[in-house]
């Protein structure tokens, strides 16, 4: 039966300059996921997804795309589903403290 993968990780958190926040969620099961990030204002963020199959001993991660938060100071992507575990992580490549005030994950889980 299908389910629905739906994760709010963050909410109004504090990146420092030069410095990453990252988050793993489950997504076996499902053929897509939907990525979302928003921010204040207009920021130096660096978004990154990996898929992997391993939490364990450093993880087996590859990344699969990396898109910057543009004027717009929100990111939408879609992107399938290449592992049963999926992690994002928000780098700020900027001077100053960034505030990234959600990132939500959601997907529809077509298998148990």
């Amino acid at each position: 039966m299908p389910g629905v993968i739906e994760r709010v990780p963050l909410l109004d958190r504090v990146i420092q300059p030069n410095d990453s926040l990252s988050f793993d969620v489950d997504v076996s099961g499902a053929r897509y996921v939907n990525v979302s990030v928003g921010v204040s204002e207009d920021v130096e963020l660096q978004c990154t997804l990996y898929f992997g199959w391993s939490t364990i001993n450093g993880v087996l991660y590859r990344p699969l795309q990396t898109d910057t938060v543009g004027p717009s100071s929100v990111l939408l992507t879609s992107v399938p589903v290449h592992g049963p575990l999926l992690r994002v992580d928000i780098e700020n490549q900027g001077s100053r403290e960034q505030i990234v005030d959600f990132a939500t994950i959601y997907a529809i889980r077509e298998a148990p």
